[in-house]
């Protein structure tokens, strides 16, 4: 069972504000390693997937 009850939630709470964005990279380490980054540029996800 999903328990994704929240995140349903804020997204329909924020869906006029959320922008959904890509960004293409050539290798999965230079994905991974950008995402890193922006967790400790940003901080913490509210929700991680």
């Amino acid at each position: 069972m999903r328990r994704n009850s929240q995140k349903r939630k804020y997204v329909l709470e924020y869906l006029a504000d959320i922008q959904y964005r890509t960004i293409a990279f050539e290798t999965r380490g230079e994905a991974l390693r950008f995402e890193r980054e922006l967790k400790l540029e940003d901080g913490p996800y509210l929700f991680s997937s």
